[in-house]
């Protein structure tokens, strides 16, 4: 796992219960939807360039 992706879940685990819960569903559909080769959500089909700066 990358420190990217880990620092992520790090600052996740901070949110309340629901909230996590949220995103995780959503990181799943993401997930799922690519390996189906699914059209992706806005919020995770931002281009890399666009997280450079973390």
């Amino acid at each position: 796992m990358t420190k990217l992706l880990v620092k992520a879940f790090e600052e996740a685990s901070k949110l309340p219960e629901l909230e996590q819960n949220v995103l995780a569903k959503r990181l799943l559909d993401e997930l799922t939807a690519e390996k189906n080769g699914k059209k992706h959500s806005q919020v995770f089909s931002l281009p890399i360039l666009h997280c450079s700066h973390l």
